[in-house]
């Protein structure tokens, strides 16, 4: 395998990145990530990394380890604060799975995130 760091803005981890860049045998390459980024996460393409010892034409993983480099502060209005203060504590509430799956369809209309 080979390993790249990347670092990569809140809105990126958020809404996805692409990106291109030199390879190390010179090809210049794409990669895109269109999923929601967590801090730690990486990003791994397949057939991009280091040749594989005694398999000629084979290649490992190229990891990218993403460093999301958060904002220092983020201007938004009264009513804005109060809404993703509102999505923080649900998402909060998911992750100690407190809601049955009835209760996360009501709320995919709320979960629409927009910055701005």
């Amino acid at each position: 395998d080979l390993v790249t760091f990347m670092n990569i803005t809140l809105m990126e981890a958020l809404m996805g990145w692409q990106r291109e860049f030199k390879h190390l045998d010179g090809r210049l390459i794409k990669v895109e990530r269109t999923e929601v980024t967590k801090p730690g996460q990486n990003h791994e393409v397949p057939g991009m990394g280091m040749p594989i010892f005694q398999k000629p034409g084979e290649f490992g993983k190229l990891i990218i380890k993403l460093n999301i480099v958060f904002p220092e502060r983020i201007a938004v209005d009264e009513e804005r604060a109060r809404e993703l203060k509102k999505a923080d504590e649900r998402a909060k509430l998911r992750r100690l799975n407190r809601f049955s799956a009835d209760d996360d369809e009501e709320l995919e209309d709320d979960e629409v995130w927009c910055v701005g």
